[in-house]
């Protein structure tokens, strides 16, 4: 998706570069999961490190917070192209489809792993598969961290939480589109500078972390956080001064972002892994302050250079977008399948995890090759059908009005429990 903004050499900068990017970056930081010492994951390798660590915190508090902005400016310009009815729609059946055969069929095999890892089962995947929807099925015990039991999301929850931010944002949208907020924010943006543009959000964050993330946990934290990066993507999505103004200051949010991660190496080094060290009031303000910039400013630093140099047309980003959410669907699964495989041959620490790394690549990118060539495949890996798909089918399906029908009713069964999860009505 374009970004109708023009950059410096009159060239729209394209946020298809940014999501390439960002999901890159997570299936990188997942396969790093199985070698990082004292961090828990489904599997673990026997090659660990925990310098490891320093590297994984470079990229760890905001990883997810660039998804989430890049999530919300996507959002922002489909609306303008799109009926609230038609994003809908098509938001629900592109998240909540996939959801659903990834939590049947994808995840499944993540458990099995990790029970073998852990010692708690021998039985074969067949096995295990005959047994996996019995919910009373005792062998689960341990495993009832889940939606159903042990039937969870795993990695998947982020499809899950972005049907309901669509849901949130479609509630807020009048809100937000009121003149005397849409004025003041296109004022605002219209005046901003290049220092504002670092302080003023990261003092924002930074209150929210201090005073309102901290008294939360588990999902309800991962929820806020992201909620604030999806919604900061979308007010700023169509504001030329923001992106100007991360334009100018990039060299120096990257500067002061390498600083925040000294500040977080430091904490997690001297109080995180020794127990016994006591922070006072303050020193825990200033590690708030750092984490808070720690986020804001490489998001600064990565959409500043981003709308400098990502504008231009690129046939490789041109072929790997339509292929994020396939390969974001599978790539834990065959991380955690790869990496238990290869795991007895002790090939040792470097040697293992490439060709982990390579392996979740290449059999990712072959899947959706055969994805993308099966109509009926298509939609439960976030994909789109078109007519020119299936010319067997009756041009009467592909309507609009009756496309949207059948596909509401097939994820209505779907939609209406997560949407009580997400907002506690059960």
């Amino acid at each position: 998706m374009n970004i109708n903004l023009e950059s410096n050499n009159n060239r729209r900068f394209d946020i298809d570069h940014l999501r390439v990017f960002a999901f890159g970056l997570l299936i990188l930081y997942h396969t790093c999961m199985l070698y990082v010492a004292g961090w828990e994951w489904h599997i673990k390798s026997n090659y660990q490190s925990g310098f490891l660590a320093n590297l994984m915190l470079m990229v760890q508090p905001w990883r997810m917070a660039l998804i989430w902005m890049i999530s919300g400016i996507a959002s922002y310009f489909l609306l303008q192209k799109l009926s609230i009815g038609n994003f809908l729609t098509s938001r629900t059946i592109r998240l909540l489809l996939p959801l659903t055969f990834g939590i049947l069929f994808i995840v499944p095999p993540q458990l099995y792993f990790e029970m073998k890892f852990n010692g708690d089962m021998e039985l074969t995947f067949w096995q295990f598969w005959q047994i996996f929807f019995d919910l009373d099925n005792p062998i689960f015990d341990k495993y009832k961290s889940g939606i159903l039991p042990h039937i969870d999301v795993n990695h998947l929850w982020y499809l899950r939480e972005l049907w309901a931010f669509t849901l949130v944002l479609l509630v807020l949208q009048p809100l937000l589109y009121l003149p005397v907020i849409s004025k003041a924010v296109k004022k605002y943006s219209d005046t901003i500078g290049q220092y504002s543009v670092l302080i003023v959000p990261l003092l924002i964050l930074f209150a929210l972390d201090y005073f309102v993330f901290k008294q939360l946990e588990g999902d309800r934290l991962r929820q806020a956080t992201g909620f604030t990066f999806f919604i900061t993507g979308f007010l700023i999505a169509n504001q030329k001064g923001w992106w100007l103004a991360m334009q100018k200051v990039r060299k120096l949010a990257l500067g002061l972002a390498a600083i925040s991660y000294m500040l977080l190496i430091y904490r997690y080094q001297t109080i995180y892994l020794d127990e016994s060290v006591a922070i006072n009031s303050q020193m825990e303000m200033i590690f708030s302050l750092a984490s808070a910039a720690n986020k804001w400013l490489w998001l600064v630093s990565i959409f500043g250079y981003a709308y400098t140099y990502l504008n231009k047309e690129n046939k490789v980003i041109q072929y790997l977008n339509p292929a994020v959410y396939p390969v974001y669907i599978l790539h834990q699964t065959l991380i955690i399948c790869i990496g238990s495989l290869l795991s007895p041959f002790e090939l040792g620490g470097a040697l293992e995890g490439a060709l982990v790394l390579v392996g979740t690549l290449s059999i990712c990118v072959i899947c959706y090759e055969v994805i993308r060539r099966l109509p009926l495949l298509k939609p439960f890996f976030g994909l789109t059908i078109s007519r020119k798909d299936m010319p067997s089918v009756s041009r009467v399906f592909f309507k609009a009005k009756v496309y949207r029908s059948v596909g509401i009713l097939i994820v209505l069964p779907i939609a209406i429990p997560i949407f009580g999860w997400f907002f506690y009505l059960y």
